[in-house]
């Protein structure tokens, strides 16, 4: 089998077998704990998330970019690169926490916006540590540490919910613990091949790292801002329940696009490594799109017949709060849906070296929803906000297909396009058929997802080798 997609099913295979189970963790903790206290928490989650890239400002990309086989150059900087990496951690919790004087969070939500940014900075040393051991090229390691915060978190809680002693304070701490317990690992795998020696403080390096990273940090920070300002939006305009039950189905969103967010780096680094080569470009290119965008649209349009059942672990809600994490997820799945489909050509854009264009759009996206958000959250409350980030969307989805088209270097073969929509609404035939013939879901789900993968495979659109080599 191919190397490439080696790499490819064993990034998506790690990431299936722990964010799932997250997830129905994560639906258990709400259930118990409430929407209202969830609500809280998601919104100053996403509050922190907005600004989290300050921690790390590049630093973790430029490790694996100039450090990838070369021990003793890493080994040379890594005093100045974990000093610059304090340096970050605290300008962001700082940012963050005046940030949040302005927004009117009372002193307890002030004392959790804390610790829950707190995490963030020991999740972001875990991503630099990743990174760190990617350049050294332990490539399992990097996998096995991409996803044992999660593990942790996911045995700590379930652990506190079967003792019956469960609560909103034992769960920060338990996040707290899922992430220092991995960092100390990370620190200790790094000590077998590098010697940690003292921290230093070089604000030249750190200058010189940052000017070089700044577009692709703004550009990371107007992507997180346009997702996750809805929630903080909510939480004040709307009220805490109503955070809560959009939190409840936004998680489903958030596990969905995971899917895409482990493929696309793939595709970034295939882009760069290839900008003078229009053919493989068209290859990789054309491949991006059929694996990224018809799975997740088959799933987007399962979900408007089948998502309900992922709530049913959601027994101490009444039935209209699951029938409107229903309904969100129904509108917010479409965004996930447009990444799909146009975030190949935001991938290419990047890789190509047009990040302003690209960040250009994003800061129209974030003003088409903040506006719309601020009209419609009055009116339906979460709803209004969810129609309003999908409103953003598909502002931000256009903007790049323009972008993409003014300035590619290589053709598009329009017959992949044509038979992937084919091969995709035949399966959405069959979901529909056996819907309406009161067919098992489970049934319908797999049969539906095999005949997909034949049509993808028989009519070529996905091949082992070609264009893999």
């Amino acid at each position: 089998m191919n190397s490439f997609f080696i790499t490819l099913l064993l990034s998506v295979l790690a990431n299936l077998i722990i964010k799932p189970a997250w997830v129905f963790t994560e639906n258990k903790i709400q259930d118990e704990l409430g929407h209202e206290i969830i609500g809280v928490y998601a919104a100053l989650f996403s509050f922190s998330s907005i600004f989290v890239v300050l921690s790390d400002l590049g630093i973790s990309s430029w490790n694996v970019k100039e450090f990838a086989g070369k021990k003793d150059l890493l080994q040379a900087k890594l005093g100045k690169i974990w000093g610059s990496k304090l340096i970050l951690s605290l300008l962001f919790l700082v940012t963050c926490l005046l940030t949040a004087t302005f927004m009117g969070y009372s002193w307890k939500h002030f004392q959790w916006l804390f610790w829950i940014s707190i995490y963030q900075i020991l999740i972001s040393g875990i991503q630099l540590q990743r990174a760190q051991l990617q350049a050294l090229q332990f490539f399992r390691l990097d996998t096995l540490m991409g996803n044992l915060d999660k593990a942790f978190l996911l045995i700590i809680c379930l652990l506190w919910i079967y003792l019956q002693q469960f609560n909103f304070e034992r769960f920060i701490d338990s996040l707290l613990l899922s992430a220092f317990c991995p960092f100390l690992l990370g620190w200790f795998l790094l000590k077998q091949s590098l010697e940690i020696r003292n921290i230093e403080f070089d604000y030249s390096f750190l200058k010189q790292i940052s000017k070089a990273f700044l577009p692709f940090a703004l550009m990371t920070i107007l992507f997180s801002t346009n997702e996750k300002i809805n929630q903080v939006l909510i939480e004040k305009m709307a009220g805490e329940k109503e955070s809560g039950l959009f939190a409840g189905a936004y998680r489903w969103n958030n596990a969905i696009a995971m899917y895409l967010w482990t493929i696309l780096p793939i595709f970034f680094a295939k882009f760069a490594n290839h900008q003078q080569e229009p053919k493989k470009l068209q290859d990789f290119f054309q491949l991006g799109w059929v694996i990224v965008a018809i799975p997740i649209l088959f799933v987007a349009f399962w979900v408007q017949l089948y998502g309900e059942i992922l709530f049913v672990q959601f027994t101490k809600s009444n039935p209209e709060e699951v029938q409107k994490m229903f309904l969100l997820l129904k509108i917010l799945i479409w965004t996930v849906g447009l990444n799909a489909c146009f975030n190949i050509f935001s991938t290419w854009l990047t890789a190509s070296g047009f990040v302003h264009q690209t960040n250009k759009i994003l800061i129209f996206a974030i003003i088409t929803n903040v506006v719309l958000s601020f009209f419609f959250i009055p009116l339906w409350d979460s709803i209004g906000s969810a129609i309003a980030l999908l409103a953003a969307f598909v502002v931000q989805s256009f903007g790049f297909l323009i972008i993409f088209l003014k300035h590619k270097n290589f053709k598009l073969d329009i017959l992949v396009f044509i038979k992937s929509f084919t091969v995709l609404s035949t399966g959405i035939l069959w979901l529909y058929l056996f819907k309406w013939l009161q067919l098992h879901w489970l049934f319908n789900t797999l049969f539906c997802v095999l005949w997909i993968s034949i049509l993808l495979f028989s009519w070529k659109l996905v091949q082992w080798k070609k264009p893999l080599s």
